[in-house]
């Protein structure tokens, strides 16, 4: 399966459709290092900090 440049050789483990989206998630597209993961985690938090702000100057309480 191609998708954007990606290839995949695993298995559709999870299909999501909303709207006009179709999502397929593969049982090989999942980091699988120490660092990756930290480096995942670390993309998590900061955009978790971003939406957090935006709330906050909306007037919004996180």
């Amino acid at each position: 399966m191609t998708n954007r440049g990606v290839q995949t050789t695993g298995n559709v483990i999870k299909e999501i459709t909303y709207g006009n989206v179709h999502i397929s998630i593969c049982d090989d597209c999942f980091e699988k290092t120490p660092e990756g993961i930290e480096r995942i985690l670390s993309e998590y938090h900061a955009a978790g900090w971003i939406i957090a702000n935006q709330i906050i100057a909306q007037g919004g309480e996180v």
